[in-house]
């Protein structure tokens, strides 16, 4: 359910109006990096404009993701950086996934830690066609991380799809709070408080 507009306070309720009155093109440059490689997503919810709130523009988001095709939905899994992968070695990573994983630690591995991490991903790409995606503002630890990953490397495919697009819709909303509402952080908001105690297939992400 969508959070009221009246709970927005000024600067917050300037943004929305700036999102709903931007030409299409600026609305994508706004919103651009909420999804990671897919613009196509910004561009789809663009029509469904005006947005009384930011959950309403976050849940039109995630619609468009959800009814999208089969193979749209593979390859927005597939244009994810694989955690401390070969992205980041190389510098290739959007600035949301950098501030992401730097601030739970995945830039300052030990050499075991990363050793271990590259196995994982390697495992987990060769199993199921795509990298491990993860809200990582709902883990407070790379241990948590960690556990997380070993245990859905044994998952099959097909719940993993759907876990997986549960992971993006949870970055998304907090990527697009941090755009909207910059100060106060989604991991602090009544939405994301229950969200966390959810699943991630319960979130009914068709695969």
């Amino acid at each position: 359910m969508s959070e009221p507009a009246r709970h927005l306070d000024r600067g917050d309720v300037s943004r929305l109006a700036e999102v709903n009155a931007a030409r299409p093109a600026h609305f994508v440059r706004l919103l651009g990096g909420v999804v990671e490689h897919a613009d196509w997503v910004v561009e789809r919810t663009e029509p469904q404009r005006p947005f009384e709130s930011i959950d309403a523009l976050c849940d039109a988001l995630s619609r468009v993701i959800s009814t999208a095709s089969a193979a749209e939905q593979l390859a927005l899994l597939q244009g994810h950086p694989e955690l401390a992968g070969a992205e980041a070695i190389a510098g290739q990573m959007t600035s949301e996934s950098t501030s992401e994983q730097d601030r739970i630690g995945l830039s300052a591995l030990k050499a075991e830690q990363h050793a271990q991490l590259e196995a994982y991903n390697t495992a987990y790409r060769a199993r199921h066609g795509f990298p491990y995606i993860i809200a990582l503002w709902r883990h407070p630890t790379l241990a948590s991380v960690f556990a997380d990953f070993s245990m859905r490397l044994q998952r099959d495919t097909l719940e993993e799809h759907q876990t997986a697009l549960a992971e993006v819709d949870y970055v998304v909303r907090a990527r697009v709070h941090a755009v909207m509402s910059p100060r106060v952080p989604f991991s602090q908001h009544p939405r994301a408080s229950s969200e966390a105690h959810n699943a991630p297939a319960d979130k009914g992400i068709r695969p």
